[in-house]
């Protein structure tokens, strides 16, 4: 979802039941990732690159597919190491499922 405020920081600090933050307007648009683990509701603010590749993938993008935009955006090494890494945080975010 696009994020225009600190509305995500405001929430972690409700949640936290610590001090609220001044609202804020972002001075460059971002976006938020809004998932379930399990039944607990779990966020994030998410660059518009990592935002762009989520909607693809939702379209019918393939991983592998992924791999050669990063790798055509970034260069090989920079590419497959991009790649590699956005798997590792939506697998540790528990978005997928690594299996072996």
């Amino acid at each position: 979802m696009p994020l225009a405020t600190n509305a995500d920081a405001i929430l972690a600090a409700l949640i936290e039941e610590g001090p609220l933050p001044a609202t804020e307007t972002l001075a460059h648009p971002t976006g938020v990732l809004i998932w379930r683990s399990g039944f607990v509701p779990r966020f994030r603010r998410i660059e518009a690159d990592e935002a762009r590749y989520l909607d693809a993938l939702a379209s019918g993008l393939s991983f592998a597919a992924l791999c050669e935009a990063r790798v055509g955006d970034l260069g090989e090494e920079a590419g497959v190491t991009a790649a590699g890494q956005l798997l590792a945080r939506w697998a540790s975010d528990e978005l997928c499922r690594v299996t072996p």
